[in-house]
């Protein structure tokens, strides 16, 4: 694997070649100038991203330990919520299953904590940190999936890494079938939930039939959300899934899921408020409604449905607005 000036990785030739370009690699990016970077006041670059990913073997430990740090809920250093926060992406695309553990802690932490730690990482990249780390214990998820206790996105996103690793083989199918029986059964989400939405495209992906009165009891009586559930896009996931099975690209194309391929481009939503030129929190800065503490903030539109008024204030539609471009 070889980063490129945008960070991508791409395969080298041999192992050979591999060793070779590992020593470069380290000859211009010592692991301590890595970690020294992942943790600043600026975003790292995108070839800093990819020689981490390149040299992860050796740099695992100190981005793992960060990691652990940040499960206990202890207030961090900068430095130290920085690595552990690129960290956990540099792990999940490397596909490091000893994060699981330290992940799940992390993901019950209270909200605030959560966010201030996570950002839009809990809606843009959670779920396929969680694919890349899993490590085989469906049961922490399920249990995750049924805490009304932790944010309905939250719960939402895991609920399509379920779908994604059933359909990798990676949780049984018919344990992902049974639990998202269950989901419906013992009512695992309050009416409205986002959740649900999760739940219909589990059954969508996993190409149900069989679940598809299910979904429309639910339909009808409300329990999904009013605008963020579509029976036409349900319908359209469960028709790929049975022409299509095995393609992959349903997932990614339409819900973004799978494993991180390109470290950096999974991480370009990424924002810090001093970077140059930054015009996605410009605006928000000269209003004062968010403090430049040099840390990744939260996108001031998180949680905004497409349809809804963007809240910029512009009168347009978000997904007409500020949402073009997300």
């Amino acid at each position: 694997m070889e980063p490129g000036n945008d960070g991508a990785i791409t395969e080298p030739g041999s192992a050979e070649e591999l060793d070779a370009l590992r020593a470069e690699i380290r000859e211009n990016f010592p692991v301590e100038a890595i970690l020294e970077e992942l943790g600043s006041d600026k975003k790292p670059r995108n070839v800093v991203l990819g020689a981490a990913l390149l040299l992860v073997g050796e740099i695992a430990p100190a981005l793992l330990a960060a990691v652990e740090s940040a499960a206990t809920g202890a207030e961090l250093s900068e430095r130290e919520s920085g690595i552990a926060f690129y960290g956990l992406h540099i792990l999940g695309a490397a596909r490091d299953t000893r994060a699981f553990p330290a992940l799940m802690r992390i993901l019950h932490l209270p909200q605030e904590r959560l966010d201030h730690f996570l950002g839009d990482a809990l809606t843009e990249t959670i779920k396929r940190v969680v694919v890349g780390t899993f490590d085989g214990r469906a049961e922490e998820l399920f249990a995750f999936i049924a805490d009304t206790s932790i944010d309905e996105f939250s719960r939402l996103e895991i609920l399509n890494a379920v779908a994604f690793l059933a359909f990798e083989g990676r949780i049984e199918m018919a344990e992902a079938k049974s639990f998202l029986m269950r989901f419906d059964e013992e009512r695992l989400a309050p009416e409205q939930d986002m959740a649900w939405c999760g739940w219909e495209t589990a059954i969508a992906l996993l190409g149900f039939r069989d679940l598809i009165p299910r979904v429309e009891a639910a339909w009808r009586d409300g329990r999904t959300p009013p605008g963020y559930s579509d029976p036409k896009y349900f319908f359209a996931d469960l028709k790929r899934a049975e022409t299509e099975w095995s393609n992959a690209e349903r997932f990614k194309a339409d819900h973004h899921l799978g494993y991180i391929e390109d470290i950096a481009d999974e991480l370009s939503w990424v924002s810090y408020p001093d970077d140059e030129n930054d015009e996605y929190y410009g605006d928000f800065e000269e209003r004062g409604t968010i403090e430049n503490d040099g840390q990744p903030h939260l996108n001031p539109f998180r949680h905004v449905g497409r349809n809804d008024p963007c809240p910029c204030g512009s009168g347009k539609k978000y997904k007409k607005c500020h949402g073009a471009a997300a």
